[in-house]
């Protein structure tokens, strides 16, 4: 992230992109959002994944057994087309994996009861495309545990659905937020502080910047950035470029400010 107006030292400076540590028996899936925040998933269990199966399984199964009631009470009236209309009604059925991963935000029932959902590997939603891709190779995936044999072995935990497709199943549960990854760029080889004036904040000062800086991103936090930036220029006696990021300003105060005093310990 490079905001226009920033000076040459600070736009050279990489901000380390380091996410807490968690339990290694566990597939997990790590990305970084544009506001250097940290988002981590863990992968659905291979419990919690046979269990959403064999629910949506159930589902399928007790849907083509009603319908297979309603036109077979109407097979006299309907004659030879009894077949024909059993199919059509059956194709929304064989269907349904796809359609509720598309309409209801990756989540089949059996999904959305245990916990779990489908998600690219850099946390997005998938496009239509991926699931279509997910539902084409199912087939396939519950052939000889294959499926199976692949969720255990891959790194994301991914059938060949989801490997095709660029996507993994992850656990809601378990998702986590972990504030900004800036805390220790100030201890790295070569550090080049960028404002020396940052030790006139007192150590409320800084701690306030640390708390907003670690809050979520919504749009009441964008605002208290703003108004926090500004604030803490006045404090510090420094011009910034126009158009400098208040976040960005803000995360090299916060490492400055870390740098000197270590200096002074």
């Amino acid at each position: 992230m490079n905001p226009e107006g920033v000076t040459e030292t600070a736009q050279r400076r990489d901000i380390p992109r380091v996410c807490p540590k968690r339990d290694k028996l566990m597939a997990q899936t790590s990305f970084i959002t544009g506001q250097y925040v940290c988002v981590h998933q863990v992968a659905a269990t291979v419990l919690q994944r046979v269990v959403a199966f064999l629910v949506d399984l159930c589902v399928m199964f007790f849907s083509s057994l009603i319908v297979g009631i309603i036109v077979g009470n109407l097979a006299i009236m309907l004659g030879s087309g009894t077949i024909v209309l059993m199919l059509i009604l059956n194709i929304p059925i064989l269907m349904y994996p796809l359609l509720m991963e598309v309409f209801n935000h990756g989540q089949s029932l059996g999904k959305k009861l245990v916990g779990i959902k489908v998600v690219c590997l850099d946390g997005s939603t998938p496009p239509i495309s991926s699931y279509i891709l997910r539902w084409v190779l199912l087939l396939v995936d519950t052939m000889a545990f294959i499926g199976l044999t692949c969720i255990v072995f891959t790194r994301n935990s991914q059938r060949l659905g989801d490997l095709a497709a660029g996507t993994t199943v992850v656990s809601l549960a378990r998702e986590g937020y972990y504030g900004n990854l800036f805390n220790f760029s100030f201890a790295e080889s070569g550090y080049q502080p960028i404002y020396p004036q940052a030790t006139n904040l007192s150590m409320s000062q800084f701690r306030l910047i640390a708390s907003i800086l670690s809050s979520r991103p919504n749009a009441l936090r964008n605002d208290r950035l703003l108004r926090l930036a500004e604030k803490t220029r006045r404090v510090m006696g420094v011009n910034v470029a126009p158009g400098t990021d208040a976040e960005y300003f803000l995360v090299n105060v916060y490492n400055d400010y870390q740098y000197f005093m270590s200096k002074m310990v």
